[in-house]
């Protein structure tokens, strides 16, 4: 933490509390009572270096990554460098890897396109 004294720099300064949240340490029963796309982003980053676990989670909560949010989808490529590829004229994004043009996820090495199909990227 910063000790400022000046007092015209502490009028300039908001006390805003930071809170980190660390999804590799939540439950997925924790991570499930977020109500908002957070939800997906959470699970998504939680199991992103598990590919069997990634994989079970696109495959029970399918209809969730279906459906996320552009900004969400933004969001899991940033911090899991995952590959999500979008339309970008569309507000939803399926990073399910289960699409009609057979958009991949890629994560370590493999390539997801939905229920349970693995294939090795080259």
């Amino acid at each position: 933490m910063m000790d400022i004294s000046d007092p015209d720099v502490l009028a300039c300064m908001d006390n805003y509390h930071v809170r980190l949240i660390a999804p590799v340490r939540m439950t997925d029963e924790e991570i499930m009572k977020f109500q908002s796309s957070l939800r997906e982003v959470l699970l998504f980053i939680k199991y992103s270096k598990d590919s069997e676990n990634l994989s079970r989670i696109l495959k029970v909560n399918e209809k969730r990554f279906r459906e996320v949010e552009r900004r969400a989808a933004d969001v899991i490529e940033a911090v899991t460098n995952s590959g999500i590829r979008y339309d970008e004229s569309k507000e939803a994004v399926d990073v399910s890897g289960n699409t009609g043009n057979k958009k991949r996820i890629r994560i370590k090495g493999q390539a997801y396109a939905g229920a349970g199909e693995r294939k090795k990227i080259i």
